[in-house]
């Protein structure tokens, strides 16, 4: 069996469709990056809003998940069905996550965190290089299947709450595969990430990249109609469980990166002062996709 620890943590994704639980009261006006109260609702999609920031232009919906708690669930014949198909499809983009990790990282006794670690596809990867791993996972039902069809147990306690304080400063590598769009605090993750890494130690993210043709194309539409068409708005924030709250421009990753002590090693789309991710076959359509380093 691949070394990984069996302990008890959280994040998702949207498969969790038995639930409807609505938002968590909170006051949407504090801008969930920057943190002034500078967040103004200005896209109405659906029952919620999408809210842009005057001083930083972030954009972040009005809606948060309840927190991730330790329940035992039954997996229906369907779900079952639908996340087999999944491990398919899953499986090139995984591929080329991991000869990107190797490229920076020799795997061999790593201690690695994968924050979001869905059914634990990625965890294995981790482990059959050599990596010792633990996961996060808050939906239930992929923890479910995680241990049901690899004989994994995933966290479901979230990467900044008490539970992981005594491993601060004990990773070597923490991975955020299509994470920082979905979680309810992003700052909060990326602080706790900065704070489980060892000095020296590395930090993969890939998110939404905000600036896509389609992105700009539907504020556009929207703001030209007077909110009569939204076109592909909604799918950027599909109100469901787990689903997006907030998608970055590259910039404000990056500078949110900096901002919670990390050094920048490289990225893409890269900037003045970012080395470009060169690694071959590794090409995600509409990603922003960062490296960064805990300082020594």
């Amino acid at each position: 069996m691949p070394a990984i620890l069996q302990t008890q943590t959280g994040w998702s994704h949207p498969l969790d469709q038995t639930s409807d639980s609505p938002s968590l009261p909170s006051d949407f006006r504090i801008c969930k990056l920057c943190c002034q109260p500078s967040g103004v609702p200005t896209f109405t999609l659906g029952a919620n809003h999408l809210y842009r920031c005057h001083d930083c232009d972030f954009h972040y919906l009005d809606r948060l998940d309840p927190p991730p708690d330790d329940i035992t669930v039954t997996l229906t014949e369907l779900q079952q069905r639908y996340i087999d198909k999944r491990l398919n499809d899953n499986a090139r983009i995984l591929t080329s996550r991991l000869n990107l990790v190797r490229e920076f990282s020799d795997l061999t006794g790593q201690h690695c965190l994968d924050i979001g670690a869905g059914v634990g596809q990625f965890l294995l990867m981790l482990a059959d290089g050599g990596a010792v791993c633990q996961g996060i996972e808050p939906s239930s039902l992929r923890r479910e299947f995680a241990r049901q069809r690899f004989g994994l147990k995933l966290s479901w306690q979230l990467a900044e709450e008490p539970f992981w304080f005594e491993q601060h400063d004990s990773f070597d590598l923490i991975t955020l595969w299509d994470v920082l769009e979905h979680v309810n605090a992003p700052v909060a993750t990326l602080q706790a990430a900065f704070a489980l890494l060892k000095p020296g130690g590395l930090l993969f993210v890939e998110t939404d990249n905000r600036d896509t043709i389609s992105y700009r194309l539907s504020t556009w539409v929207y703001r030209l109609t007077r909110g009569g068409s939204a076109l592909l708005l909604p799918n950027f924030y599909r109100q469901v469980p787990y689903g997006h709250k907030q998608i970055f421009r590259p910039a404000q990753l990056y500078t949110l990166a900096v901002r919670c002590g990390f050094e920048l090693v490289a990225a893409t789309p890269p900037s003045t002062e970012i080395t470009q991710i060169k690694t071959p076959g590794y090409r995600p359509a509409g990603q922003t996709v960062m490296i960064a380093r805990k300082p020594v």
